[in-house]
């Protein structure tokens, strides 16, 4: 479904599992990994700017992170308008803090999962991913799954 999936969490066990639904569901052909908000931004870097290797088609962000937190690479995200328009961004997070959701929810993402990631979680997730249309008229509004 997907060329490239990247999956930005400090926690083993949860990208462990992360990438074991993702690979179970054959959603990613290629599922990459990085441990913190510093590390994404980086890989980010690298593929967008460089027109010879593909930039992620999905990218599953957690917000509690090291050095940047996910929320930090959502603006640094929404500072580039290139990178807003290309990006499908899933936040999946154990924070379940309303103000987070809030500040989250002005940035360009799809939806806000909240962990453990399920196979129902992603399916619900992949519905508001692919439909997600940039029209003058309609967008749908990302929300909380």
């Amino acid at each position: 479904m997907f060329d490239s999936i990247l999956i930005c969490d400090d926690d083993d066990i949860a990208r462990f599992i992360n990438r074991t639904i993702l690979e179970s569901m054959k959603l990613g052909d290629r599922i990459d990994e990085v441990t913190d908000g510093t590390e994404a931004l980086n890989y980010l870097l690298e593929k967008l700017n460089n027109t010879s290797k593909k930039s992620p088609s999905l990218i599953l962000l957690d917000l509690n992170m090291p050095c940047l937190s996910g929320l930090e690479v959502l603006q640094q995200i929404s500072k580039n308008p290139g990178w807003h328009k290309k990006l499908k961004i899933v936040v999946l997070t154990s924070s379940i803090n309303s103000r987070d959701l809030d500040k989250a929810l002005t940035h360009n993402i799809r939806c806000y999962l909240t962990k453990p990631l399920t196979e129902e979680k992603i399916r619900k997730a992949l519905v508001r991913v692919t439909k997600r249309k940039r029209k003058k008229t309609t967008t749908l509004q990302p929300q909380k799954i």
